[in-house]
């Protein structure tokens, strides 16, 4: 859309002084015609002509399109009502602009115009999207896909879909999203619609990124890279760029990741597109800054600062401070990085971004390591607040979303309420005939009966629809919830110098990980009571791995894919597998190369975990019942609640199976 957006105005300064010309020769054309319809039509074409030159003409020629057509033409007084509409738009004066849309859609329903009904419909639903009133703006879209449908109106079609996968996006509803942008898609290849080929596959890659259904998002990406450079769409190439950087980014590939932003920022500079840039400048200085090239990355938030600043992008320029400032932080020039600090506070928009609360973990945590506790615990507060504040926002969106549901069924409900009322009074005028009167108030009472089945089905279904959002938002709440309590635990270790309690205070770390990927996984996943057992625990494992610097030992997993269980079993077994990781972590092997065995498998109607490493095992002649092994203990107390049996044996290392029913 920025793309085209873009194109109008080239089109706009190169082409004027064509569009003037034109106006010209019409005109003329205007004066010859005889024909009332004729004349119309060249007055609509002089309308627009003059849309591309001044809007003061354009509004002009369309007034005279307006009082010219009554009583002449229905057709050219709709359209002149239409671009009426748009100029006021345009203008900022949205009543004036549903005010004429709606004139329009009226003549056009008159008339019977089922295409112009459609176009009318969406320009509605974009003019209630520009005030936010997304729900308003939804079911018009829909409502004109219905229409469309059945006159096979494809071209319109597409356009609404993208309009209703953008709306789905910025409310964060991403299965939503996802069904409005493989709609789009498919209907683009039934149009054989390239550009919007383009658009669809670039959307659908960064939706599923953000799902974190990562095979997805690169086939989706790489097929809008081919058709991108097929079309030699530099804008839309930029944002395909910046989504492959970040999926290589997500799956640890910096120096892969770091070429993708490169191209990005390429493309952006090729069409000078104020927007795209900056966004690959800083995900540029992000890369760099892990790749440990700081002065790189320094320079790349600079430009993006720079960008930002000059077209007055305050999201961006907020991004762009903060990262800037944790880098400075981690530099200690405590200095130019309060200065960055003050710089992001003064661009603050009233509506906090998603990105903003890592970097305000990231500066609390270099602050803390500096010494500085009263700068790390205020931005540990900002970055409280700011995930709040997102929370809050969908919570009212949600209540929106439920509230419009209400009216919709309330007024359907009043509705058949209407009906019901206006067929007893004609039952009553048929008295006459008892045999029909009984027959029809039979049918009635069937139609009632149904009708009320079919009302509280429907209730039923949206209710159970509201509640697994709600659930899904409550796990959101409580993993935002553990990964605060992990910050203030990673700010905690900063004032101890003693290892051991550092080690300690990383144990519980990693406790609270195992916890937290629960919740990460209900949370994303469509199904909000189970938990895959394969995913939670190559989770678990690259946790624990990276809590110690031991590339010698190597984690063997056997686990099988089809295996869920639901949170009251996931939790204890995570736990277990946690305790046994990091025992063997810190004690089976010294200094020395070994292996961690992990296999879970599902014996007919129980679950069977196992785990072995092969380190040095545990001391001769130990019994279990008297080990007073703090993570032992937490084992067999996790087994007893799974009601399961605990089998622990040292041969050749320390095997551990733990089985229990499913």
């Amino acid at each position: 859309m920025k793309k085209l957006f873009l194109l109008v105005c080239i089109f706009f300064c190169i082409c004027s002084e064509a569009q003037q010309k034109a106006i010209d020769s019409l005109s003329l054309e205007f004066h010859k015609a005889s024909a009332d319809t004729t004349k119309a039509e060249i007055l609509a074409k002089i309308g627009i002509a003059a849309y591309y030159v001044d809007f003061k003409k354009a509004r002009y020629f369309n007034d005279s399109l307006i009082n010219f057509s009554k009583g002449r033409s229905k057709k050219y007084e709709a359209l002149g009502y239409r671009m009426q509409g748009t100029l006021q738009l345009i203008d900022g004066n949205y009543e004036g602009s549903e005010d004429s849309y709606q004139t329009s859609l009226d003549i056009f329903r008159d008339i019977d115009d089922k295409d112009y009904q459609g176009a009318l419909l969406s320009n509605l639903a974009t003019l209630y999207a520009r005030q936010n009133q997304i729900a308003k703006a939804d079911s018009l879209y829909l409502e004109a896909v219905d229409l469309l449908k059945s006159i096979g109106n494809k071209k319109q079609i597409v356009n609404c879909y993208v309009n209703l996968g953008i709306n789905a996006l910025n409310a964060n509803n991403l299965e939503l999203a996802t069904e409005y942008f493989v709609n789009t898609l498919q209907v683009a290849e039934e149009t054989e619609n390239t550009h919007y080929q383009f658009y669809a596959h670039n959307q659908l890659g960064a939706v599923y990124l953000k799902r974190q259904l990562y095979d997805k998002a690169k086939k989706s990406l790489l097929s809008a890279l081919t058709l991108g450079k097929e079309l030699d769409d530099q804008t839309g190439l930029a944002s395909t760029y910046n989504s492959l950087g970040a999926l290589s980014d997500e799956l640890g590939k910096h120096d892969e990741s770091l070429k993708y932003f490169l191209q990005s920022r390429q493309s952006a500079e090729a069409v000078n597109d104020k927007d795209q840039l900056p966004k690959a400048y800083i995900n540029m200085g992000r890369q760099y800054e892990i790749l440990g090239d700081n002065t790189k990355a320094v320079e790349s938030f600079e430009k993006a600062i720079e960008i930002t600043t000059s077209v007055n992008d305050s999201s961006k320029v907020v991004t762009a401070n903060l990262n800037l400032a944790g880098l400075l932080l981690k530099q200690n020039n405590i200095k130019k990085a309060d200065n960055n600090l003050k710089e992001a506070e003064r661009f603050m928009p009233s509506i906090p971004d998603s990105d903003y609360f890592k970097q305000y973990q990231k500066i609390s945590q270099e602050y803390a390591r500096l010494g500085r506790n009263d700068e790390a615990y205020t931005y540990l507060l900002k970055y409280s607040t700011t995930v709040d504040s997102l929370y809050t926002k969908n919570d009212i969106d949600k209540v929106a979303e439920i509230e419009t549901k209400y009216q919709t069924e309330k007024k359907e409900k009043e509705n058949l309420l209407l009906r019901t009322e206006k067929a007893e009074q004609e039952l009553a005028t048929a008295d006459a005939n008892r045999q029909k009167w009984l027959f029809a108030i039979g049918l009635l009472g069937a139609i009632i009966a149904l009708g009320v089945f079919a009302f509280y089905y429907r209730k039923n279904k949206k209710q159970k629809e509201v509640i697994e959002s709600l659930q899904k938002e409550l796990h959101h709440r409580v993993k935002n919830n553990l990964s605060i309590i992990d910050t203030f635990i990673e700010v905690a270790k900063e004032e101890f110098s003693e290892e051991r309690f550092v080690n300690k205070l990383q144990e519980l770390q990693n406790r609270i990980d195992s916890i937290n990927t629960v919740h990460l996984q209900l949370y994303q996943s469509d199904d909000i009571t189970n938990v895959n057992v394969k995913k939670y625990i190559d989770t678990l494992c690259q946790n624990v791995q990276d809590s110690f610097d031991r590339p010698n030992v190597r984690i063997n997993k056997n686990l099988n894919d089809d295996i869920s269980l639901n949170p009251s079993h996931s939790f204890p077994l995570g736990l277990i597998v946690n305790e046994f990781l990091t025992n063997s972590f810190k004690y089976a092997f010294d200094d020395k190369e070994g292996n961690i065995s992990i296999t879970v498998i599902q014996k007919q109607s129980d679950i069977l975990l196992s785990l072995s490493d092969d380190g040095k095992g545990l001391p001769k002649n130990f019994d279990i019942d008297s080990l007073e092994s703090f993570g032992v203990r937490i084992m067999k107390l996790l087994t007893e609640q799974l009601e399961g049996s605990f089998d622990l044996k040292s041969d050749d290392g320390v095997t551990l199976q733990v089985q229990f029913p499913k």
